[in-house]
C-alpha cells in the first residue's frame, strides 16, 4: 500500500525541472521486499521525470509513503 501524505488532492508535483519534490518513505522496520519496491519506484520515477528520488526512513511531513497504516498512522 502507498499513499501521499501532506498534500492536497487538487495538485501534485512529484518532480520539477529534474528535481524531486517528495521523498519515498519506508518504515525503519520495512521488509526487504518493501525496500526493493521503494527502490524500484524511485528508479521508475527517475526514468519518467529525470529527477533522482531518495528513499528515506525518517518521517517527513510530505512524502510518498510505502507501508501499512500501522507503520504510518494517519493524523487525527
Amino acid at each position: 500500500m502507498f499513499w501521499l501524505a501532506g498534500l492536497s488532492a487538487s495538485a501534485l508535483t512529484l518532480a520539477d525541472r529534474g528535481s524531486a519534490k517528495l521523498p519515498i518513505v519506508v518504515a525503519a522496520d520495512a521488509t526487504e521486499e518493501v525496500r526493493a519496491l521503494a527502490a524500484e519506484l524511485a528508479g521508475f520515477l527517475q526514468r519518467v521525470s529525470g529527477a533522482k528520488f531518495s528513499v528515506v526512513t525518517n518521517r517527513p511531513a510530505r512524502g510518498i509513503f510505502l507501508g501499512t497504516q500501522k507503520q504510518f498512522p494517519l493524523p487525527a
